[in-house]
C-alpha cells in the first residue's frame, strides 16, 4: 500500500483516495481482477506502478460505466441509485452527495416522462 500511497501525491491516510488505495491492495492480495472507481486516472496509475501484463493485473471499471451497464441490462434503477449514492457519500462534504443525486437523476439515469 505504501507504493500506491506515494504514487499519487493527493492520497491521504484515511482521506482522499484512501478507498481506492485499500481496494487496490485488497484486489491485488485476493487476485480480484476488477475494481470500481470514480477516479479517471486510476487505470494509468495501476498500469504504471502495479500491473505487469500478467494474470494478476487489475482493471478499473469506472463507476459511471458500471451504472450505465446496469441501466442497459434492465437492472433496478433504485438499486443503481443506491450504489451510486453510496460511492459519493462523504460526511465531510455533504454537497458531494447532493451533486451525485442530481447528476444521477438528471444525466445518468433520468426518469422518462410518459406521454
Amino acid at each position: 500500500m505504501t507504493l500506491l500511497e506515494h504514487a499519487d501525491s493527493e492520497t491521504k491516510w484515511h482521506g482522499k483516495n484512501w478507498g481506492e488505495t485499500v481496494s487496490i491492495a485488497y484486489a491485488f492480495a485476493k487476485q480480484i481482477p476488477f475494481i470500481l472507481s470514480d477516479e479517471s486516472n486510476l487505470q494509468s496509475l495501476l498500469d504504471q506502478y502495479l500491473n505487469s501484463g500478467g494474470e494478476k493485473d487489475i482493471f478499473v471499471i469506472r463507476l459511471r460505466d458500471f451504472i450505465t451497464g446496469l441501466k442497459e441490462k434492465g437492472a433496478d434503477r433504485k438499486e443503481a441509485f443506491g450504489i451510486w449514492c453510496q460511492a459519493y457519500a462523504d460526511q465531510k462534504n455533504p454537497n458531494r452527495l447532493e451533486w451525485a443525486k442530481r447528476f444521477f437523476k438528471e444525466q445518468l439515469w433520468p426518469i422518462k416522462s410518459q406521454p
